[in-house]
């Protein structure tokens, strides 16, 4: 567009041919000199059908042989190779390509019994996603094979036309055996296909890290949603276009909104590996590395992971499943599955690298202070709850600062301390420190009031006996309220308080603490409590040895006192 000159990097060493397989281009290396058949005879019944295998060599090179030298009375065989058997006897078939030759003996039998017939070339199941209306497989089962009597199986038979014998309701989750009418050469057989009416589950990735051992890729992993098996790396048409249907909700950025590319993705099991495109190396016009291959030694430095980096992944991009068989480095078995979509992202989902670890970054739209008076007691403390919106929002510190720190203080948890009675406002900042234009606040009025803390008993303890209930205890004690300030109040009703650590049956001192409700708020305090087993005076009970003791005593007295009486009188 005028604003730059196309420079050439490469050049092809020599030149190419390609060959159209039927199913990919590839390198034409040369004509075939090799022609090689797997089986040399082959033996079938009649009504059976066979495929030749054939190859030709060496690699890069391809061809198509004739077929020619069969009595058409006993088989037939299709330009591609297929043999039907027509009666009983014994035949050749002559592979021709260029001067290349090859001969295949065919006996064809007596015609079997065919018990059943059967689908090849399909899935070992169909995934039919619920509720799904008028599910036609008909055109995914094109060929078979006869099972005969002796439970034999004929070779691979092309099909005529297959028809669902019934309607497939799909509206409840499970596995279905489903019947289809087969006709083959005017002949109808019954073959039953398996099917999984299934629902998608919603894909969320639990946690999203560099990968040292897959060379400091990035993993998005899902091992709580995810059910996939085998690695889709597109190695064919069909992984590629899934791969691309996925990666292209997937972008990388830096700090300031650069972009940077991906070269690509692999769907490995349950994580989804992505490529920055800073992972490889780089190198000039002349060939100097410019741009090292990502390592242990820099993978988290600049120009590479960077702190403030973010990977996000927009809702509704697909995440698929193999539903087949897995085989060598756990790829998927051809013809045992099909690649079908497990679910999608609920919503955007924005992950941001710090430097070490990438967390989910949630941005907020806004704050509310939940808390907008607050009265706390001098001493005591009380909580200031603000939040972010959305709540789920993982952005934004919150900062807190009392308009006067002598009555009030407040710490980076908004927990507010009362220091002195008064009034203050505390001012609650959200605050973006990428982007301080995004900054919110919000207020606290806080009042901190001379309360109630504890009471203070008149008697540093209090006796009482062996059996003595609570009711009764409660009778005992007295004294006053205490508040923040020092300050001894009014005296305090213990008629209906509780008490908590006391055990009437059990002798000797007890610490029991003793709750009492005033103004709505609960005030707790300790006392020590002596429990005895003697009574005095006051109609506690007495031993029998004590009681004859006091009796004795008694009795001295009496005679001690007639005694003096009596000489007095004599005198």
């Amino acid at each position: 567009m005028g604003d730059g000159t196309y420079q050439a990097r490469n050049r092809l060493d020599k030149e190419y041919k390609f060959v159209y397989t039927g199913h990919d281009y590839e390198v034409f290396a040369g004509e075939p000199t090799e022609l090689n058949v797997a089986n040399s005879s082959v033996t079938l019944a009649a009504g059976e059908e066979i495929q030749i295998n054939y190859s030709v060599g060496p690699t890069g090179t391809y061809g198509t042989p004739t077929f020619s030298g069969y009595d058409d009375k006993i088989i037939s065989v299709s330009k591609d190779g297929k043999i039907i058997g027509l009666a009983t006897g014994n035949t050749q078939v002559t592979l021709t390509l260029g001067s290349l030759t090859k001969t295949i003996n065919v006996t064809v039998l007596n015609a079997k019994d065919i018990k059943e017939f059967k689908f090849t070339n399909i899935p070992t199941y169909f995934s039919i996603l619920k509720d799904t209306k008028n599910v036609d497989l008909t055109s995914k089962l094109k060929t078979g094979k006869y099972i005969f009597s002796d439970n034999t199986e004929s070779g691979e038979v092309q099909v005529t036309s297959v028809k669902m014998k019934t309607n497939l309701d799909t509206s409840v989750i499970g596995t279905k055996q489903v019947e289809f009418d087969v006709t083959i050469n005017s002949k109808t057989y019954t073959a039953t296909v398996e099917v999984q009416i299934y629902e998608y589950y919603d894909q969320k990735p639990s946690e999203v890290a560099i990968v040292e051992w897959f060379d400091y890729a990035v993993f998005l992993q899902f091992p709580k949603t995810m059910t996939n098996a085998v690695n889709i790396t597109g190695a064919n048409d069909e992984e590629n276009a899934l791969l691309k249907e996925t990666m292209k909700n997937i972008s990388y950025t830096r700090k300031d909104g650069t972009e940077v590319k991906l070269n690509g993705g692999y769907e490995l099991a349950t994580n989804i590996a992505i490529f920055p495109e800073f992972m490889y190396e780089q190198k000039d016009e002349k060939g100097n590395v410019i741009h090292a291959k990502i390592g242990a030694d820099n993978y988290n430095s600049d120009g590479y992971y960077m702190a403030g980096d973010m990977i996000t992944v927009l809702q509704d991009t697909p995440i698929y499943k193999w539903t087949g068989s897995k085989g060598d480095q756990d790829r998927p078995v051809a013809g045992t599955g099909e690649y079908i979509i497990e679910g999608y992202i609920k919503e955007k989902l924005v992950y941001k690298f710090n430097g070490s670890v990438w967390t989910s970054f949630i941005e907020y739209t806004d704050m509310v202070v939940n808390t907008k008076t607050l009265e706390v007691t001098v001493g005591k403390t009380g909580t200031i709850e603000a939040k972010r919106i959305p709540d789920n929002a993982t952005q934004g510190v919150f900062s807190y600062e009392s308009s006067d720190s002598s009555i009030a203080t407040v710490n980076s948890y908004g927990i507010v301390k009362g220091l002195k009675e008064g009034k203050v406002t505390i001012t609650i900042t959200l605050k973006d420190e990428d982007d301080p234009s995004k900054t919110k606040t919000g207020t606290c009025e806080v009042t901190v009031v001379d309360g109630i803390t504890s009471i203070k008993f008149d008697k540093d303890s209090y006796d009482v006996s062996l059996g003595t209930s609570v009711e009764d205890l409660l009778k005992k004690f007295s004294g006053s309220y205490v508040y923040a300030s020092g300050k001894v109040g009014e005296k305090v009703d213990f008629t209906n308080a509780t008490i908590d650590g006391y055990n009437k049956d059990k002798e000797g001192s007890q610490n029991i603490t003793v709750t009492v409700n005033k103004d709505g708020k609960s005030i707790t305090s300790a006392i020590k409590v002596n429990v005895t087993s003697k009574k005095g005076c006051g109609g506690d009970i007495i031993t029998t040895s004590a009681l004859i003791s006091t009796l004795a005593l008694l009795g001295v007295g009496v005679m001690l006192t007639i005694t003096y009486k009596k000489k007095k009188e004599n005198k």
